[in-house]
């Protein structure tokens, strides 16, 4: 939620759209209620512990692909926005899917809070099939499950030419899938 910066109070998503839907115009009165409203909200927001991850989604895509439709539109059903990263940009195999990477790691720095998580699927075969809060859940639970806070998507079955390259595992989840 709300947190502070400095001396300055930076309402979050939830106490911003409270306050645009609070009627304001400009008078006295009404300046002293939201002064009193973001008060409030800043002392519950203190109140709250630690704060619920958000979660934030992307999938890169240097062209509109029609295969971006698949993991589109099932995750608006489920009340989610993945941002689509790299249109336009010019991707190759190898030395050229740096500016993939690159895509990647500034959607992370410039945009999420510390405590957020940042989902990265394939921008072309995959479907959403649950919303932001039973995501974050099924994260939560196996973060705390297992231990660890970084996951990867890895497959039971690889159709790379490079196969033989992936070391051997005990777990059945051995071809590590990035997506891209």
């Amino acid at each position: 939620g709300d947190r502070a910066v400095g001396q300055h109070w930076v309402p979050s998503l939830r106490s911003q759209r409270l306050l645009a839907r609070m009627p304001f115009c400009g008078c006295a009165t009404h300046r002293r209620l939201v002064d009193v409203t973001i008060a409030a909200l800043a002392v519950l927001a203190a109140g709250d512990g630690p704060r619920r991850p958000r979660l934030s989604i992307a999938m890169f895509s240097d062209i509109w692909d029609p295969r971006l439709a698949l993991p589109l539109t099932t995750a608006y059903q489920h009340g989610l926005s993945p941002t689509v990263l790299g249109l336009g940009s010019a991707v190759t195999w190898g030395e050229g899917l740096g500016n993939a990477w690159n895509a990647y790691r500034n959607f992370a720095l410039q945009h999420r809070d510390p405590d957020d998580l940042l989902l990265y699927v394939d921008a072309y075969d995959v479907m959403f099939q649950a919303g932001e809060d039973e995501l974050i859940d099924a994260y939560l639970k196996m973060e705390q499950r297992t231990g660890r806070h970084l996951v990867y998507n890895a497959d039971s079955l690889c159709s790379s030419p490079r196969v033989s390259e992936y070391p051997p595992s005990d777990s059945p989840w051995r071809f590590l899938n990035s997506g891209i």
